[in-house]
């Protein structure tokens, strides 16, 4: 049998549950929750380091001949080829030759792309006029367009 005591201890409980779960509480602070797939997402690229490439957004003020219109290109064409739309990426890099013809890096873009299509005459062409309009000071540069010339004779 229930005694008094427990009776009233029980109600007491129940009743200081009620009560509290009735009482407003202050909101908490809401937790970043992170996305591991972030990487996966379509429109960008994230690297290890945090850095983000993604879609350039276009802004009405940016002329084909700024600067920055051509980092922006050279972003799209960049993440075009890591998602492996190698049509897309020669596609823009074609077109930003034709904007700049001294620009060596978009030939260097349109020489991996024709090395991955396994056209190897017109990577060792893209290659090679590259490192005809290349800054010599960009040994990077110069070093991977030489690296795709000679990758591209191997394969003829």
């Amino acid at each position: 049998m229930v005694s008094i005591k427990q009776l009233l201890t029980t109600s007491a409980i129940t009743a200081t549950l009620f009560i509290t779960a009735c009482v407003p509480q202050s909101p908490k602070e809401e937790t970043q929750e992170v996305d591991i797939y972030a990487a996966f997402n379509e429109d960008r690229i994230e690297y290890a380091d945090g850095t983000v490439e993604g879609e350039p957004e276009q802004d009405s003020e940016i002329s084909e001949a700024s600067p920055t219109f051509v980092k922006d290109q050279l972003k799209a064409i960049r993440l075009a080829y890591f998602k492996r739309q190698y049509v897309d990426a020669g596609d823009m890099a074609e077109n930003l030759i034709r904007l700049d013809s001294q620009l060596a890096e978009a030939y260097y873009w349109l020489a991996r792309v024709r090395l991955d299509q396994s056209d190897y005459y017109q990577a060792h062409e893209m290659a090679s006029k590259g490192l005809s309009v290349i800054d010599p000071s960009d040994e990077a540069l110069v070093r991977e367009l030489e690296r795709i010339q000679g990758i591209s004779q191997m394969g003829n």
